[in-house]
C-alpha cells in the first residue's frame, strides 16, 4: 500500500510528536495515516529501549483488527512486541485490573469481566417456588422491596463517581441501593466494564507508581476513535500525563460519536482541541464520497462548527440522492429499485441501514425477543452464537463458558463458577474447544421446535452432562402464539446485525456499520424523532448536534457514490424538498410486482 503524504494535513500529522489531536472527517484516511506513522514511531521508541513500545488503543475488536490488518498490508509485517494494539477495555483489564485488583479495597477475590445482562441477572437474582408451586425470582441484595423490579440491578452502572440505570443518572434516593449492587459485584469477582474502570482508577489514584510503570512500558500512546472516549477514560489518561506521559495522540471525529450509551463524551475531545499544550490537526479531505453526499450530511453539523469537507480524488458518477417513500406494503419494492440502480452503475458493495432492528422487523414481520423457553439458557446460547457469528469471539466464548458453569454449579456457588469460567477462557485448549462448538451448533435456520430438540442433545454431549438440560417451553404467552412459533425459523427473531442478502446487499444497523465504506447505502428513516426514531428533520435542526444527528451523519457518510433515504409515506414532500434544496436529488415511490431482486 502506497501512502500519499498530500495534502499538507497528513505531513503535519506524521511529523507531530507530543500531545496531539487529529479530528478526521469521514473518508480522510484516518486509519492509514495512523499505521503509516506507527512504523516511524515504533522505530524511534525501540531505538531508545528494545523493551519499550507504542500502545495503540481503540474501542472495538473490529477497529483493532482493522488497524492490525492495515499495518500488515502497508508494511508487510505484523505489529509485534514490544508494541501492542488493543481495545481500551482489554488494556485496562489486563494491565491494571487483573494484576492489581487486590489493591482495591472493594475487591475480595480475583475477578472476571462480565457485561452480559443474562449472566448478571443470574448472579444477582435467585429462584424459588411460591406456595402455589410457581417459580419466582427475587434479588439477592438487601431488602429493597420493589426497587429491583424497575431499577434492575444488572443494569446499574458506576461512571465518573456517579451511579446510573443504564445511562440515566439515578436520583440520590437510590445511591445506597446502587452502591450495594456494585459492592456485591466487586466482592463476588464479577465486574462489568464500568466496574473495571472504577477499579482501575481507584488503583491508579492510590498507587501512582503503577501509572509510572505503564508509561515506562508504553511511552507513546495512540487512541483511535477518540470521540468515543468516556469521562472515566479521559481521567485515566490524565493520570498517565500527571506522572510523565509526554506522547499521547487522540485521533477521531466528534461528529461520529454514537456511543453515548457507553458514556462517550465527544465534548471533552472538542475542549482539548483548544487547550494549551495540545496540537490540533484537522483532516478535511474526504477520499471516499462524492461531493453531493458530503454536502448533504454536512447539514447535520451546526454552522459554527461546520468545517468544509472536500471530496478528493473520487471519480463522481453524478448520481442524485434518491428519497424513497415507503409504507408497510412497498419496502421490498424499494429494495429492488435500490438494487437496480446499483447494478446499472456497477456499484457492487451495498448497505441497507436502519436504527436498531426496525428494518428486519419491517421486512419479516417478526417480533423481537420471543418468550418461548422458561429457562434463560437457550437465549444465552443464542446470544453467544450471534456474537460469535458477528466476530465477537472472546465475548461469545465467555458467554458459552458461563452457560456451562450454570449447568454444573449451584446458583450460590460464585467461586466455583468464576474459577470454572476462567479455566475455560484462559486455557488455549479449552477455549479452542468452545470455539469449535460454535461451528458445530444447530444454526438459526432451524425452527424453534427442531433447534430446541437438537440443542439439548448437543449441549448434553459437548458438556458431558448426565441428563438432558431442561429447555421447557411455555404452553401459553399473551404476546406470542407458541404453537405457531414452534414451526418458525429462529433467524426471523435472532439474526446477526449483518445478514448477507442477494447481489451483495447487506442489511445492517447504523451502529454496526461504523467504520464501513460501501459503494451505495440505503437508510430507512422514521417520520419523526420521538423516542429512538431518526427522521429527515434532523437535517434542519442544526443548533445542536445530538447523538441522533451523529448517527445519521455516520450512516450517510458510509456511501461512496449513491445514497438513498427511505422515508414514510406521511413525511411531507414539501419538507423533503426544503431539506434537499441545495443538493441533487430525486423523490420516488416505486411499486413492482416482480421478486425482491
Amino acid at each position: 500500500m502506497i501512502y500519499d503524504l498530500t495534502p499538507e494535513e497528513r505531513q503535519k500529522y506524521v511529523t507531530s510528536r507530543g500531545k496531539t489531536i487529529v479530528t478526521a472527517c469521514p473518508g480522510s484516511g484516518k486509519t492509514t495515516s495512523i499505521v503509516y506513522k506507527l512504523k516511524q514511531v515504533c522505530q524511534e521508541i525501540e531505538s531508545q529501549n528494545k523493551h519499550m513500545g507504542v500502545l495503540c488503543l481503540s474501542f472495538t475488536n473490529k477497529a483493532v483488527d482493522e488497524i492490525r490488518g492495515a499495518y500488515k498490508n502497508m508494511h508487510g509485517t505484523d505489529l509485534r512486541y514490544p508494541h501492542e494494539v488493543s481495545t481500551i477495555d482489554s488494556f485496562i483489564t489486563q494491565n491494571i485490573v487483573m494484576p492489581y485488583w487486590y489493591l482495591c479495597k472493594f475487591c475480595k477475590v480475583s475477578p472476571i469481566i462480565v457485561n452480559e445482562s443474562d449472566v448478571l441477572h443470574d448472579l444477582l437474582w435467585f429462584h424459588y417456588k411460591d406456595k402455589s408451586g410457581k417459580l419466582q425470582e427475587a434479588c439477592r441484595i438487601g431488602n429493597y422491596g420493589k426497587t429491583p423490579r424497575y431499577i434492575a440491578p444488572e443494569k446499574v452502572n458506576i461512571h465518573a463517581g456517579k451511579f446510573y440505570y443504564e445511562t440515566n443518572e439515578l436520583d440520590a434516593q437510590y445511591t445506597q441501593y446502587a452502591k450495594d449492587i456494585v459492592s456485591f459485584r466487586l466482592s463476588k469477582g464479577y465486574l462489568t466494564s464500568s466496574d473495571a474502570m472504577f477499579v482501575a482508577l481507584d488503583v491508579l489514584s492510590n498507587y501512582p507508581q503503577i501509572a509510572e510503570s505503564l508509561i515506562i512500558r508504553y511511552p507513546y500512546i495512540v487512541v483511535d476513535e477518540a470521540q468515543d472516549t468516556s469521562d472515566d477514560q479521559f481521567s485515566l489518561f490524565s493520570k498517565l500525563i500527571e506522572v510523565g506521559l509526554k506522547n499521547l495522540e487522540f485521533v477521531g471525529d466528534v461528529n461520529q460519536s454514537i456511543y453515548e450509551w457507553r458514556f462517550a463524551n465527544p465534548a471533552r475531545l472538542e475542549t482539548l482541541c483548544s487547550k494549551e499544550g495540545w496540537q490540533h490537526i484537522p483532516f478535511n479531505n474526504n477520499r471516499r464520497s462524492v461531493q453531493n453526499i458530503i454536502d448533504l450530511y454536512s447539514k447535520l453539523v451546526p454552522l459554527p462548527k461546520r468545517l468544509p469537507i472536500v471530496s478528493t480524488g473520487v471519480d463522481d458518477k453524478a448520481l442524485p440522492v434518491v428519497v424513497y417513500r415507503y409504507d408497510n406494503r412497498n419496502s421490498q419494492d424499494i429494495l429492488k429499485d435500490f438494487g437496480r440502480i446499483c447494478r446499472e452503475n456497477n456499484l457492487n458493495e451495498r448497505l441497507v441501514l436502519t436504527r436498531g432492528r426496525n428494518l428486519g422487523k419491517l421486512l419479516s414481520g417478526a417480533k423481537e425477543k420471543p418468550d418461548y423457553w422458561k429457562s434463560p439458557i437457550p437465549r444465552m446460547i443464542i446470544n453467544a452464537y450471534v456474537d460469535f457469528k458477528s466476530g465477537f469471539i472472546s465475548k461469545a466464548v465467555q458467554q458459552i463458558a458461563y452457560v456451562w458453569s450454570m449447568l454444573l454449579f449451584s446458583e450460590n456457588d460464585y467461586d466455583g463458577k468464576r474459577n470454572f469460567i476462567r479455566e475455560k477462557v484462559e486455557s488455549p485448549v479449552e477455549s479452542t474447544y468452545l470455539i469449535n462448538m460454535f461451528f458445530e451448533m444447530p444454526n438459526l435456520n432451524e425452527t424453534f421446535f427442531t433447534w430446541t430438540a437438537k440443542m439439548r442433545l448437543f449441549i448434553k454431549d459437548k458438556f458431558g452432562l448426565k441428563e438432558l438440560p431442561n429447555f421447557d417451553v411455555y404452553k401459553y404467552k399473551k404476546a406470542f402464539d407458541i404453537k405457531q412459533m414452534a414451526n418458525k425459523s429462529l433467524s426471523l427473531y435472532f439474526g446477526t446485525d449483518a445478514t448477507e442478502q442477494k447481489s451483495g446487499q447487506i442489511v445492517q444497523t447504523i451502529h454496526s456499520s461504523k467504520g464501513a465504506s460501501t459503494d451505495a447505502a440505503l437508510i430507512f428513516l422514521s417520520s419523526d424523532n420521538r423516542g429512538g426514531n431518526i427522521s429527515m428533520n434532523l437535517f434542519v435542526n442544526t443548533t445542536i448536534m445530538s447523538e441522533k444527528h451523529r448517527m445519521l451523519y455516520v450512516a450517510c457518510s458510509r456511501a461512496r457514490q449513491f445514497l438513498g433515504l427511505a422515508v414514510p409515506m406521511d413525511f411531507p414532500e414539501k419538507q423533503i424538498k426544503m431539506i434537499l434544496n441545495d443538493v441533487k436529488y430525486e423523490i420516488r415511490t416505486p411499486v413492482f410486482k416482480e421478486g425482491l431482486f
